[in-house]
């Protein structure tokens, strides 16, 4: 009974294979880039391998990117605000000095 199961994953891993092949539109770049020559099985499963290490880069780098950028708004904002700060306190010295004249 076991092994109908077995034989039933081995059929549904390759039409997962085969619908990529068919579906994903980076499918042949993939295929080209694995050096694979003909869709093969192996050469299949090499392919989506390299082509979600690909994507996995690409989003890394991506919020690598977002985390660099957040980091360069969040300085801005902090010089921003203690020269706010400073400005303020300045103004607060010289309404002091008002007063007493």
């Amino acid at each position: 009974m076991i092994w109908i199961a077995r034989i039933f994953v081995a059929l549904v891993a390759i039409a997962n294979d085969i619908a990529w092949l068919a579906t994903d539109p980076v499918a042949i770049v993939a295929l080209a880039k694995s050096n694979c020559t003909l869709p093969t099985l192996d050469c299949l499963r090499q392919a989506k391998s390299f082509h979600a290490q690909l994507v996995q880069e690409h989003t890394d780098a991506y919020w690598y990117r977002v985390n660099e950028e957040s980091a360069r708004i969040e300085h801005e904002k902090q010089a921003k605000d203690a020269h706010d700060l400073y400005v303020a306190q300045q103004m607060a010295k010289g309404d002091k000095w008002d007063k007493w004249e």
